[in-house]
C-alpha cells in the first residue's frame, strides 16, 4: 500500500469494499504499510515522528490502527516498515543524505544496520532499468541485462556485506506504464479504469513472473522471496 503520500493521504481513511475485492482477486495475501520517520538535518541525532508540516508525514496512531484493522477484517495479513523520509531534511542549511543512514544504493556503508544490530535486510526500492524514457514495451533481453547489472553492482555486494543477514524483498512490481522503467513516478497518479481482462493479465504475470528471468542467470537463490 505504501506510505502516507499521494492519494493514500485521504483515501486510506475509508477504503471501499471494491478495493479489497480487487487486491483479493490479484491473489495478494499481505499488505505493506510504510511508516515515515524524520530527522531535521545532519546536525540532528533525534529520529522523530512528524504528523504535519512535512512532505510525507507519519501516519497517526488512529489512522494506522484503522487501516490495519480494515485489512485484517478483510482477510489480509499486514506488515509495517519504517522509512526515513528525507525530502525536507535534504533542503535544510545542514542537509542529510540517505547514505548517512545506511542506504545501500549510496556509498558502500551499512552504518544503520550495523549500529542497530538488525537481523534482516529488507529491500523496498525502485531500480531504474532504462537510460531513457521508453515509448513502447521493452524487450526481454534489455530487461535481463538491466537486472543483471543491478544484481552484480548492488544486490550481490549488499549480500556479501551482510553474510549473516537474510536479504528479503518486501515489494515487487510497479506502475503499469512503459515509462516506469526510467522514472518511478511515471503515470503513478493517472486515473485508471481496471477491467476484468487487465486483472486477469496481472494475475497471470504474477504467477509466471519467473518466466521472464532465465533460471540460474541471476542469483535468485541468494534472495528468498518475502
Amino acid at each position: 500500500m505504501g506510505g502516507n503520500w499521494g492519494t493514500n493521504v485521504y483515501e486510506t481513511i475509508n477504503l471501499p469494499p471494491d478495493y479489497f475485492q480487487f487486491i483479493r482477486n490479484l491473489n495478494a495475501e499481505w499488505a505493506g504499510i510504510s511508516v515515515a520517520l524524520h530527522v531535521s538535518d545532519s546536525m540532528d541525532s533525534t529520529v522523530e515522528r512528524k504528523y504535519s508540516g512535512v512532505g510525507i508525514p507519519t501516519f497517526t496512531d488512529e489512522v494506522l490502527t484503522k487501516i490495519i484493522r480494515a485489512f485484517r477484517q478483510n482477510g489480509f495479513r499486514v506488515y509495517l516498515t519504517l522509512a526515513f523520509e528525507l525530502s525536507d531534511a535534504e533542503k535544510t542549511p545542514h542537509p542529510v543524505s540517505r547514505w548517512q543512514l545506511g542506504d545501500p544504493n549510496m556509498p558502500k556503508e551499512d552504518l544503520l544496520w550495523e549500529d542497530l544490530g538488525l537481523d534482516v535486510v529488507g529491500i523496498s526500492a525502485y531500480f531504474q532499468l532504462a537510460k531513457l524514457p521508453p515509448d513502447t514495451v521493452s524487450g526481454l533481453k534489455m530487461l535481463e541485462s538491466s537486472w543483471e547489472s543491478i544484481f552484480q553492482n548492488v544486490l550481490v555486494p549488499l549480500k556479501n556485506r551482510n553474510p549473516n543477514r537474510p536479504i528479503v524483498f518486501l515489494e515487487f512490481g510497479y506502475v503499469d506504464d512503459v515509462r516506469s522503467l526510467f522514472s518511478p513516478g511515471a503515470g503513478e497518479f493517472d486515473n485508471r479504469v481496471f477491467t476484468e481482462k487487465m486483472q486477469m493479465d496481472w494475475t497471470t504475470a504474477r504467477k509466471h513472473r519467473r518466466i521472464s528471468i532465465r533460471h540460474g542467470s541471476m542469483p535468485w537463490e541468494n534472495f528468498p522471496e518475502s
